[in-house]
């Protein structure tokens, strides 16, 4: 594995480690967890892309150089986890109302 994925991992870690952090008081809530996972799905797919792709011909990123985008995306996961959580949300209360309707 070249060692620019090494910068790939330990951005995953510092940007997703610390919006869990942050969120500690929704651990309970599995909309969160379930936010969260859509959005490491989408990253790992964006990650891939970049690091495969784009950076293609880039055998070696330090991790310095690439924790300023893993800080970014951590504020940007800050404000996106929470409307994909409210989604979930949204939905499962849709779906409650549509079974207390069809009960009556």
């Amino acid at each position: 594995m070249p060692q620019k994925w090494h910068a790939a991992i330990v951005g995953t870690a510092v940007s997703f480690g610390g919006v869990v952090l942050v969120y500690r008081t929704k651990w309970s809530q599995w909309h969160f967890w379930a936010a969260i996972a859509v959005c490491f799905v989408v990253h790992l797919l964006v990650i891939s892309i970049v690091f495969d792709k784009v950076l293609a011909s880039v055998e070696v990123l330090g991790i310095l150089l690439w924790s300023p985008i893993a800080f970014a995306e951590g504020i940007f996961l800050l404000g996106i986890v929470p409307m994909v959580q409210r989604k979930f949300t949204s939905r499962e209360r849709r779906g409650s109302k549509a079974d207390s309707f069809h009960s009556h």
